[in-house]
């Protein structure tokens, strides 16, 4: 168990030792509360991350049929589903979703990353392609860059790669300057963003994808010996990770 999973568990049980954390809404019909809405949906979370499938999957089945927040639960479903890398079930579940809220621009991109990895990348560009002309998210730029290199077209990959880094904020959130340092690799790797990899991992040091990043960017410039130090990196601090 991780040390956040068990530290959410404990504070739950001291803030409601007569009701687990999780435990389903009382039998007359009370709604719960935001707080506990909120709560139940990161616990899900936290089980899923701790690779705890089959408890997240039977929590997600137990508060969908209390009927309460169907649609944030089925969205935790499609997550699960990506997560054990069932693909094409996960993009069931967003079109199902996208049946009830067909203008939802952030299900239509979910649903296209999980097309793109089912091996429908036809179809997963299409569908981020519709969805730029009604967003103006940076980050469908981004996914239509990572698109177009991942399909052997880097000419395309670098034309969305300058429109995203356009587009993206320089001073957003963590998943912001991750997305711009994945296209200035991708647009050519030099020593600023080295030193910009290094000090992002230093500040961020829970966060084992900027490791996978770094690692990824440096192999594909066949810089095998720098690669070296984000892998023992990972290895160190995440030994359980695949």
């Amino acid at each position: 168990m991780s040390a956040l999973l068990a530290l959410f568990l404990a504070a739950s049980a001291a803030a409601a030792p007569q009701a687990p954390a999780g435990a389903p809404a009382p039998a007359d019909g009370r709604r719960l509360s935001d707080q506990d809405r909120r709560r139940a949906l990161f616990l899900f979370d936290l089980l899923v991350e701790d690779g705890r499938a089959d408890e997240a999957e039977a929590f997600q089945k137990e508060r969908y049929e209390l009927g309460l927040d169907t649609g944030a639960w089925v969205v935790r479903l499609a997550r699960l589903r990506a997560a054990q890398r069932r693909h094409a079930e996960s993009a069931e579940l967003y079109r199902r979703l996208l049946a009830d809220s067909p203008e939802d621009t952030g299900l239509q991109v979910q649903l296209a990353l999980q097309e793109e990895a089912a091996g429908r990348q036809s179809e997963a560009r299409r569908l981020l392609e519709n969805t730029r002309q009604k967003s103006s998210d940076p980050a469908i730029p981004y996914h239509l860059a990572e698109m177009g290199y991942g399909s052997g077209d880097p000419a395309e990959g670098a034309r969305w790669a300058k429109t995203a880094l356009s587009e993206l904020p320089t001073e957003g959130s963590l998943s912001d300057r991750r997305m711009r340092l994945r296209m200035r690799a991708r647009l050519g790797y030099d020593d600023k963003v080295h030193e910009d990899y290094a000090a992002l991992v230093d500040a961020e040091p829970g966060e084992p994808e900027l490791l996978s990043d770094w690692a990824s960017a440096l192999l594909r410039v066949d810089a095998t010996r720098e690669a070296a130090e984000p892998l023992a990196l990972l290895r160190e601090r995440f030994p359980d990770r695949d």
